[in-house]
């Protein structure tokens, strides 16, 4: 085990709960997310490094953590440390097509830092980084797991249960309830943002259109 590598994965998972921990107590999934990683083991037992791996989205990156400093300078360096670390893949089970007529085989990654492919394994739960591209959709779609957002950048505009589209603006939290159906417009700088998904973290996503 790299004990660097431990240090700086603990600081990651430590810098988002302190960003969560700024949030009232009353805005939807927070708390739940915090009870969840809470309940993980983060010990150096269960750390595993993950395979390495990058796609052509991840030259999104600099400049989206560069945005997201005035959300959390703390979060940004922590992910700036560590994103070449990380095993970045494209989520879900699209197919390339699918993911092509997105845009986001060339436009977009995701990386768990708690799960499967993550640093440490997770509980049913699991966390990580969303990326991205400028003007991308992420089309309707929905999954059994509750899910919070926590942009790190923005504004975007997001949608719920196929109805109108609302601007959403930096630093604020989403969270989709079990099966919600939900979509997301990226504006005109990347979307870099924390998710969390807090049970039932088996089911992968379902996109209703493409």
């Amino acid at each position: 085990m790299s004990e660097d590598l431990f240090n700086d994965a603990s600081w990651l998972i430590a810098s988002i709960m302190r960003g969560l921990m700024t949030f009232p107590d009353d805005i939807p999934g927070v708390q739940d997310v915090l009870t969840r990683i809470a309940e993980q083991d983060l010990s150096a037992d269960n750390f595993t490094p993950p395979q390495p791996q990058r796609l052509p989205g991840c030259r999104h990156l600099p400049e989206a953590v560069t945005a997201g400093v005035i959300v959390s300078m703390d979060l940004c360096h922590a992910i700036a440390t560590i994103e070449d670390q990380l095993h970045w893949t494209h989520g879900g089970s699209y197919s390339k097509g699918v993911l092509d007529e997105m845009g986001f085989n060339e436009n977009a990654a995701y990386a768990e830092i708690i799960g499967t492919t993550g640093f440490f394994k997770g509980d049913d739960f699991r966390m990580g980084l969303m990326l991205i591209g400028p003007g991308l959709h992420y089309n309707d779609h929905y999954h059994a797991a509750p899910e919070l957002y926590w942009l790190l950048t923005g504004p975007i505009e997001y949608s719920r249960g196929q109805g109108p589209f609302k601007q959403v603006g930096t630093a604020s939290t989403l969270w989709n309830a079990p099966n919600e159906v939900h979509a997301m417009k990226v504006g005109e700088r990347p979307l870099l943002a924390v998710w969390a998904w807090t049970n039932d973290v088996n089911q992968l996503p379902v996109l209703l259109s493409a």
